[in-house]
């Protein structure tokens, strides 16, 4: 562990048009690091000792799992692999949010109501959203815009990271943008729809970033735990970043088991590159398409791309103090194109499961590209309607 960090470090790559950028980059001193320490069971009392006989900070303890954040000497590092409570030990990686446009300010503001293309696309116009009172999204963003005209009406909750600023605020656009897709509401000639656009659909929001626009994947893991506490169905994570983790992946492990969906924005770098969480197994990982259905230049291809959503010149909402409203264009669009139409046909059909629901959403996806499952779109574009009818027809899962 000792040498890979060390390597990771010397070798850090900024990929700045991916929305991903170094993801060992750290304000911490050069001669320390920051890691996820996972103790054994019923070894987590031994935390505070262990950390300061490691001359470590402890910087933050994961929601739900017997392990915590800490910045540690680099020289202690394998003095706490070979420490007998410990399971392991491994670095604790960056994530960012995945927009490729983060507009200051918004389009200017006119009268009359907006329905972005995406809601056709994905069919949400033909699907009553009036049963979604007994679904939960949990957004893992930068915050919601409590105040926003067409946000403000919805059913939402949320908490906040330390650091980060109330979750009801929004420093820098992209968790708006991102919650207004889902569910920005159908208030007459004003702003724009979101996929569940009549208030029933239940929101929870949990913020881990804060102005700087990043977090580490302890914040994400912790953060989807989090959602489970709060009873979430689905779980949208417009995020990402390089590296694998063990304590991201058996988190989202842990949440698929216990029936939990997971979505996460496939990635921007524009090439076969994995992001995470992404490309864990337990979650759907989301590609972008423009209005004409078309592969998105930016939109990350590789085997674990499971699914499409419009995810080019997506207009949504954006905070009130940046001009209401505005256009990005990411995968992070996408994704929660598809976490609310899930959201739609589940409510429909909440007898079914998680997985079935993601199998039904696959199978019932309208084909692009390569005919079945490709690298570039997945199993197609989500299509709301087209789920509905089949899980009707078939069954949940089939």
């Amino acid at each position: 562990m000792a040498k890979q960090v060390a390597k990771k470090f010397s070798m850090c790559v900024v990929a700045a048009a991916a929305g991903i950028l170094c993801s060992t980059a750290s304000a911490a001193p050069a001669d320390t690091t920051r890691v996820i320490v996972k103790f054994k069971p019923g070894a987590k009392a031994a935390m505070k000792s262990l950390a300061a006989n490691s001359n470590a900070t402890m910087q933050k303890e994961i929601f739900g799992m017997d392990a915590v954040a800490m910045e540690v000497p680099m020289t202690a590092l394998k003095g706490l692999e070979n420490n007998p409570n410990v399971e392991y030990v491994e670095e604790d990686l960056k994530r960012y949010p995945i927009a490729l446009t983060s507009p200051s300010t918004g389009t200017p503001y006119a009268l009359g109501q907006t329905v972005p293309y995406g809601i056709k696309q994905v069919q949400a116009d033909l699907l009553s959203d009036a049963n979604t009172g007994n679904r939960m999204v949990c957004i893992i963003d930068s915050g919601y815009d409590r105040a926003h005209e067409d946000l403000s009406g919805n059913v939402v909750t949320g908490t906040n990271d330390p650091g980060t600023g109330n979750w009801y605020t929004d420093e820098n656009s992209h968790g708006t943008h991102v919650a207004g897709t889902i569910a920005a509401i159908n208030n007459s000639n004003v702003g724009v729809v979101g996929v569940n656009a009549n208030r029933r659909l239940k929101l929870h929001i949990i913020k881990v970033f804060g102005a700087s626009g990043w977090a580490y994947s302890s914040d994400l893991a912790s953060a989807a735990n989090k959602c489970r506490s709060a009873g979430a169905n689905i779980i949208n994570m417009s995020l990402g970043g390089a590296g694998s983790s063990t304590t991201e992946s058996n988190a989202f492990a842990t949440l698929a088991n216990a029936g939990i969906l997971s979505i996460a924005a496939a990635g921007n770098a524009g090439n076969s590159s994995l992001s995470y969480p992404a490309s864990y197994s337990s979650v759907m990982s989301v590609a972008a398409v423009d209005e004409f259905k078309a592969r998105a230049s930016f939109s990350q291809y590789n085997s674990q791309v499971e699914i499409s959503g419009p995810g080019v010149s997506v207009y949504s909402t954006i905070p009130t103090s940046r001009g209401k409203y505005g256009y990005k264009s990411g995968t992070s669009m996408a994704a929660p194109h598809v976490a609310a139409v899930a959201a739609l046909v589940w409510s429909y059909f909440p007898t079914c499961t998680g997985a079935q629901i993601r199998t039904s959403l696959n199978n019932s996806a309208q084909d692009l590209g390569a005919a079945g499952r490709d690298t570039s779109y997945g199993f197609g574009l989500v299509q709301a309607k087209a789920a509905h009818d089949r899980i009707r027809s078939l069954g949940c899962g089939r």
